[in-house]
């Protein structure tokens, strides 16, 4: 390599430091920092890799630490995590207690540690092309007359773990009834004496922008509104309190 060359080089290499960094601020979207780069950043607040466990495949990325009962903890690893375009998803205690909502296991005086996860957001585009004809929504059905009325906006709501807003769907029939499990009983606190859910039916959304799930390889997400002409109410599925599927109707 000559003299310029080698001087080229590392200023080729700044700019690229500068864009990536100002990309990482632009287009609204929170742009994820690598995993390497993250855990170095963790290490300097003085989190131990003995505390921190990854997975990372072609779809999913997530970071799981372990943290004392602490709010000022996990505030502190929170903000610092967002900066890097990495969001709370949910907690799990060792003794499997599991839910996206923090504050309630910061309350929890018996629970001295847990694990936290975060999960990157990509925010990566599906082209429409590769969507199958129809997906599928899951909610409560206390909801579904608001929704035939007035279609699907992104809310926080009947989600397994915790995102910005965003209306989430399945590509297959197939983990229907697996997936309205698990909802019903992250969800079953906040959705009392309310234990049937309505499956919805999603054609014509050409004009939608979908992205993928972080963590689902049958799933996808939109920002967008779904009119309630896009949707077809298809099943209902009811529950006991114990979360055992009772009942099962087409529509």
């Amino acid at each position: 390599m000559s003299k310029i060359n080698s001087i080229k080089e590392p200023i080729r290499d700044g700019l690229r430091k500068q864009l990536e960094e100002f990309l990482l601020l632009t287009e609204g979207l929170i742009k994820t920092y690598p995993l390497t780069d993250t855990i170095t950043m963790l290490n300097n607040l003085g989190i131990s890799d003995n505390y921190i466990r990854t997975y990372n495949d072609n779809n999913t990325h997530k970071i799981y630490i372990f943290i004392n009962n602490d709010s000022n903890i996990f505030n502190q690893i929170n903000n610092k995590l967002k900066l890097y375009g990495w969001l709370f998803s949910n907690y799990e205690t060792i003794d499997g207690d599991y839910g996206n909502t923090i504050e309630k296991i910061l309350n929890c005086s018996h629970i001295h540690s847990f694990w936290v996860a975060f999960v990157a957001k990509y925010d990566t585009v599906v082209n429409n092309k590769y969507i199958p004809k129809f997906i599928y929504h899951i909610t409560p059905k206390s909801k579904l007359t608001k929704i035939l009325n007035n279609g699907l906006s992104p809310k926080s709501y009947n989600k397994l773990t915790n995102y910005p807003e965003r209306v989430y769907f399945i590509l297959d029939e197939r983990p229907i009834l697996a997936l309205t499990k698990e909802l019903f009983k992250a969800n079953k606190s906040e959705f009392k004496n309310k234990e049937t859910y309505s499956v919805l039916k999603i054609i014509n959304f050409d004009r939608i922008n979908f992205y993928k799930d972080p963590e689902s390889n049958y799933s996808i997400y939109t920002f967008d509104n779904i009119p309630p002409n896009n949707i077809i109410n298809t099943y209902e599925i009811t529950f006991d309190e114990n979360g055992d599927i009772t009942k099962m109707i087409k529509i």
